[in-house]
């Protein structure tokens, strides 16, 4: 078959897929990614990294090879040095790598590879998805499009040039939107997970470019989880992910400290345990909270199944997002959480993730005012819930969101896509 020619309608849409995490990659991106490409009823070829800088979780998607057509995995590494310069660049808020990435390199290869079997006809796709972040993914979106003649969806987890947590230079953010604007003209579909980013990155675009965006949410996969409960006769609060630069635990930090003083009952049987990475400088914010240090514990980094396991024997699970007045970004641990079935405490600006707790049942308190953290632990550990709305879910469900996504490659490639 030619390229830009479509299948017979009784044939499997062939799918190219472009992102730079997947699995056997420890990130979120690459989970997100891979759970809704191995539900689609597709032929679906996946060009990936193979991240020699990250480290690999075998239980991120035990099978993925077997459940896509191809896997091509394309090395990528930085020297140590490069690594060192653009982590002091960022903190000093000299971008230089930032146009859009450090991944730009790795996303040219993967061009170079798709468009080499596009000509020898070893890949014949009927649509292409590029994933970000890294947004340079996006940047492979163009020029196969034009060669293959094949419709084209670009998926945003996260904004691009209105990201705000960017260290964008003068010079960086004018490349970063002239980037973004070309990826929002010529994709045919742009796809965001939450409908404040869609509100946020396409408000700046005319009506015509506003029409192409659509909002498909993460999702969870229930079989991922293993049988488990909460323990009897004590109540455990864990909180698993990063924290870094803005996001700090702090606040939480505040209000244990201050229920320890006020009410020292309420922490009568309890446990607050940290699993992931956090900066040493505000993991050591904990020293100046003595109460709070006793009470907390900090276990590092586990590998996906066991943070699904460590999720289900819960009965509280914390989210902590750095202060802002609104923030678009709805976390994929968040669905992660949802999916264990356990009660949510998130500590979120207003916003995505504030709605998506709300949706769920959970409880929510602003990072930014210690007093409504302090009384919403209080209650909490007073009233000791142990689980989400169990009628919530069901629109982030991993079967569901595929079949969205199904529907829109469809409507794409049929040119219906309105």
């Amino acid at each position: 078959m030619a390229a830009g020619e479509q299948a017979p309608a009784d044939a499997a849409m062939k799918i190219l897929a472009a992102s730079y995490s997947f699995p056997p990659d420890a990130s979120p991106r690459a989970s997100q990614v891979s759970r809704v490409l191995a539900e689609l009823p597709a032929e679906t070829t996946v060009v990936c990294a193979d991240n020699l800088e990250g480290t690999p979780d075998p239980t991120v998607a035990p099978g993925i090879d077997s459940r896509l057509a191809e896997i091509v995995r394309l090395p990528h590494g930085r020297p140590l040095l490069s690594r060192r310069l653009d982590y002091a660049g960022y903190r000093l808020k000299i971008s230089w790598a930032h146009a859009p990435d450090p991944q730009r390199p790795w996303v040219d290869n993967a061009r170079d590879l798709i468009l080499e079997r596009l000509a020898r006809g070893t890949l014949n796709p009927d649509i292409l998805i590029t994933y970000g972040a890294p947004m340079s993914g996006h940047l492979i979106g163009p020029p196969v499009k034009k060669h293959a003649r094949i419709p084209w969806v670009a998926h945003f987890s996260d904004p691009w040039a209105d990201n705000p947590y960017r260290r964008d230079n003068p010079a960086t953010a004018f490349i970063n939107r002239r980037l973004e604007r070309r990826v929002v003209e010529l994709a045919d579909a742009v796809v965001f997970t939450s409908p404040e980013t869609i509100d946020l990155v396409m408000k700046k675009y005319p009506k015509g470019l506003r029409r192409k965006a659509l909002y498909l949410p993460h999702c969870f996969d229930p079989s991922a989880y293993p049988p488990g409960a909460p323990p009897d006769g004590e109540y455990v609060m864990r909180m698993l992910g990063g924290l870094y630069t803005l996001r700090t635990p702090e606040p939480f930090y505040k209000a244990v400290e201050r229920a320890a003083a006020s009410d020292p009952g309420s922490l009568s049987c309890a446990r607050f345990e940290f699993y992931g990475y956090i900066e040493s400088r505000l993991k050591n914010l904990i020293d100046k909270y003595p109460a709070a240090k006793r009470a907390i514990s900090f276990h590092g980094n586990v590998s996906y199944a066991e943070s699904l396991r460590l999720m289900k024997t819960a009965h509280c699970l914390l989210a902590i997002d750095a202060p802002a007045r609104f923030s678009v970004f709805f976390p994929s641990k968040i669905v992660d959480y949802l999916g264990s079935g356990r009660h949510i405490f998130a500590i979120t600006p207003p916003g995505a993730c504030e709605r998506v707790t709300r949706e769920l049942g959970g409880t929510v308190t602003d990072p930014s005012d210690d007093e409504d953290v302090y009384r919403a632990l209080l209650g909490i550990l007073r009233d000791r819930p142990a689980s989400s709305r169990p009628d919530a879910g069901s629109a982030y469900l991993c079967s569901n969101v595929a079949a969205d996504t199904m529907s829109l490659l469809s409507s794409v490639v049929a040119g219906k896509l309105s």
